[in-house]
């Protein structure tokens, strides 16, 4: 994109209608979206952006797919990779672009990817399932994972559990592309953790909201 030129893209469920991103020109001085294009789809449920700013992920049916950004903001689709589970509700990549996470909500299954170079999505690397029960059975009946960002650092993910009530702290192995759990961390008050955010200051606070 040219300086001072924006472009937003919003992703949905699709019913009725194949196309699960738009894409949107922002015009910054009025405050307003104008559509200029929408791509074809099913149920993107969430999107990111790779940290260089070259390439969108985003979440489909029984996977994930691939799209180079271009100059105008239009995006290309790359490819589509399986996640062998239920579809993925959040979607992250590593400081280095070289790993995509997949958050499993309906499985409670966390998938690991490898990332290529040129913005394709690779094999699978590792794939966990979470175990257990939250703090309100009735509630909480099986595993929720909705949430896996790495640290600043790029050393460790973290793995919000809407169904078992807590956080997982998994050391990253980034030449393997392998998780190595090291600590659960439980939410006390309103449990239930939704997302993480990771202030980028001093590296020692994680904010979850509930």
């Amino acid at each position: 994109m040219s300086k001072g030129k924006y472009v937003a893209y919003i992703s949905s469920y699709t019913q009725g209608d194949s196309h699960g991103i738009r894409i949107y020109d922002v015009d910054m001085k009025n405050g307003r979206f104008k559509e200029k294009d929408k791509v074809e789809i099913t149920n993107s449920s969430y999107l990111t952006i790779s940290h260089n700013g070259k390439f969108l992920y985003s979440i489909t049916d029984f996977g994930v797919e691939a799209y180079t950004i271009q100059p105008d903001g239009d995006l290309e689709l790359i490819n589509f990779a399986p996640i062998n589970g239920m579809r993925g509700c959040y979607v992250s990549t590593d400081y280095t672009d070289r790993y995509l996470f997949v958050a499993g909500y309906h499985d409670g299954k966390l998938t690991v990817l490898r990332l290529k170079e040129d913005g394709s999505i690779g094999e699978i690397t590792d794939e966990i399932y979470h175990k257990g029960l939250g703090s309100m059975a009735e509630r909480n009946f099986r595993p929720h994972i909705n949430c896996a960002r790495m640290t600043h650092d790029n050393k460790y993910l973290l793995v919000a559990d809407q169904g078992m009530d807590h956080v997982n702290v998994y050391r990253f192995d980034v030449e393997k592309g392998k998780v190595n759990w090291r600590i659960s961390s439980a939410v006390r008050w309103n449990p239930h953790p939704v997302i993480s955010r990771f202030p980028r200051m001093a590296g020692i606070f994680t904010f979850s909201m509930n």
